[in-house]
Order: C-alpha cells, then structure tokens, then sequence
C-alpha cells in the first residue's frame, strides 16, 4: 500500500514527559525504536517490561514479522 513500517510519531511523548516532571520510568514494550527514543529524550529507562503475545494461527506471521523485519524484541 505504500506505507511505512511504523509511521508513528512519538515526538509528543517529549512533552509530556517534560511536563509532568518524569525523569526515569519502566517503559512495557518490544520496540527498539521506542526505547531508542524514550532515551534520546533524556528519561533513563529503568527496566524494559517485555509485552508478551503468545503466537497462534492468525498473529503468527505478523509477529514474525515485527520480529525479523523491525527487530521487535520478542
């Protein structure tokens, strides 16, 4: 279709964090890119939650996926 992996964009995440004061956290999830960014931000991440999918027959390959192509952390 055209689209990008993830065409999220976390960029308020940045103010948020900043206006409520938030200097570390325990962030819950298997995205790289998230972590990477939380970082950037200058919050210390004090423990990755991972968020656990179990795998069956209709989110098999879309797990697979987010694994092999995005480097999801699963």
């Amino acid at each position: 279709l055209g689209f990008k992996e993830d065409e999220r964009d976390y960029r308020v995440v940045g103010y948020i964090f900043e206006n409520l004061g938030i200097k570390k956290l325990k962030l819950i999830t298997n995205n790289p890119v998230k972590l990477k960014y939380v970082e950037s931000l200058g919050v210390e991440i004090v423990e990755r939650i991972p968020a656990i999918i179990k795998s069956n027959k209709y989110n098999e390959l879309y797990l697979s996926t987010k694994k092999e192509k995005m480097g999801h952390l699963i």
